[in-house]
């Protein structure tokens, strides 16, 4: 995956950007889910340490852990929102990729741009998804108790050394230091999903993904926007695989 910082962000999104307006799916009262969803607000003033522009505010929604499992418990979803500033038309939620990127982060750097691409419209919602950040429950899910860890499991490897590429990835000598270690980095990769499993954050590994991110969003648009509104997303990187996820998951009708 593509990797960002937030400065990138606000300069890639001019030019590369994956824009859906999806048909959202039922709503709190779902019972295809058996999972009554909340869809109580309260905005305040944000965690200064991932937020600082006064304009944003901040709430907690709580989410299922299983939509489709009342008894496996809840969590909950750090979100930011910038209010439209003109007359508002709905809502449109914001992923900057990654997989692991702050939404909260990349609202807090790019509202002003945001707004101005959207044309005042529409409030923005950026949130922290599962597996991601101190404040969104499950939050970060950890593998290494250090750095020397993570540098000691990774030693000798493409994932700690990197691979030096030329662009269009077409300099034999770098195919072959790539495909030399396919077998290594396959057995790594395994033990390290093992790894990750057995730390006592492991346990949230199988309620994070790409799909409980989705489903997390339409939530969230059920909540601000009323049940079945349509999903207006904008994704980077990852996001744009976010995107996918949204289009083949609802149903989507496109203006």
């Amino acid at each position: 995956m593509c990797a960002f910082t937030l400065t990138a962000l606000i300069s890639y999104l001019a030019i590369c950007i994956a824009i859906v307006t999806a048909a959202g799916a039922e709503g709190p009262s779902d019972t295809t889910t058996g999972v009554g969803i909340s869809t109580s607000f309260k905005w305040g003033v944000c965690d200064p340490t991932l937020v600082q522009d006064p304009a944003i505010s901040c709430s907690y929604f709580d989410i299922p852990l299983d939509y489709h499992d009342p008894q496996a418990g809840w969590g909950r979803l750090a979100v930011a929102k910038a209010n439209a500033t003109g007359h508002r038309r709905g809502t449109v939620f914001i992923n900057p990729g990654g997989p692991g990127s702050s939404g909260l982060a990349a609202l807090n750097e790019g509202r002003e741009f945001l707004l101005e691409i959207t044309g005042g419209e529409y409030d923005i919602v950026g949130w922290d998804t599962r597996g991601v950040g101190p404040l969104t429950v499950p939050g970060d899910v950890f593998c290494f108790d250090s750095v020397e860890e993570y540098n000691t499991f990774w030693n000798s490897t493409i994932e700690l050394d990197g691979i030096e590429f030329t662009g269009n990835f077409t300099d034999p000598e770098d195919i072959h230091s790539l495909l030399a270690q396919a077998n290594t980095m396959q057995h790594k990769y395994e033990e390290l999903g093992q790894r990750c499993l057995r730390h006592p954050t492991g346990r949230f590994l199988k309620y994070v993904g790409t799909a409980a991110t989705v489903r997390d969003m339409v939530a969230l648009a059920d909540a601000l926007d009323g049940p079945g509104a349509k999903v207006n997303y904008a994704g980077i990187s990852y996001g744009t695989v976010v995107g996918v996820w949204l289009v083949n998951t609802c149903r989507p009708s496109y203006t």
